[in-house]
């Protein structure tokens, strides 16, 4: 046996967890959510926290786009004072109970372990963006041709993101030919800018990019 072992198993630690914390409150530290056994220690400034089990708590039927019902199985997130379905906080179970869109409700919640957010299919908020894609988001927009040296507007590109193609289709009425025309143009804050180039007055362009930001 490894002499370096600390615990079997280490679900139940003792933690650092916020000023008033009590028995029965949910909690995340880190990433790591669960629900503190014993009151917050005046001393320590430590809890018992059991990270795992089911728990019955508190939740609110709202997502991030407004009121929501919850149903058993949905994933659920706290931060730092509501457990509801707004992925804007951290990943903590799932439901196993529902709650109506806006009520507020003690249902039995699922706690979280190790791994549990990749098999839901879950990102915890802050865990990866666009940054932290090798290559962004692969984003394609139409948009009308413009005259030589007359800018396109592309609703969301920005400085920082990476033209791919540009592509000219002739005529936008009739559409015979494609002929790549990239070169022609650099990205700015929500255009792409055309300095010269083709008159594109009566084609129809297709742009491809990489959102990086």
């Amino acid at each position: 046996m490894a002499g370096n072992q600390i615990y079997d198993d280490a679900v139940s630690l003792s933690l650092p967890v916020p000023v008033g914390a009590v028995s029965g409150d949910p909690v995340v530290v880190g990433k790591m959510p669960g629900v503190l056994l014993t009151d917050r220690d005046a001393v320590t400034l430590e809890a018992t926290v059991f990270m795992g089990g089911a728990f019955t708590l508190s939740v609110i039927g709202q997502n991030d786009a407004g009121n929501s019902a919850v149903a058993i199985g949905d994933a659920l997130f706290y931060d730092g004072t509501n457990i509801d379905k707004k992925e804007s906080g951290e990943f903590f179970g799932w439901a196993l109970g529902a709650v109506n869109a806006g009520a507020t409700t003690a249902i039995p919640v699922k706690i979280a372990s190790a791994g549990d957010a990749r098999t839901a299919g879950v990102i915890p908020a802050g865990s990866i963006g666009k940054a932290e894609l090798a290559g962004g988001f692969l984003k394609v927009a139409l948009a009308a041709g413009t005259a030589a040296a007359t800018d396109v507007a592309v609703a969301g590109i920005a400085v920082g993101d990476e033209l791919v193609f540009v592509g000219a289709f002739a005529t936008a009425a009739a559409i015979a030919t494609l002929a790549d025309r990239t070169s022609e143009y650099a990205i700015i804050a929500g255009n792409l800018d055309k300095a010269a180039g083709t008159d594109e007055t009566n084609n129809q362009l297709v742009i491809i990019y990489l959102d990086l930001t």
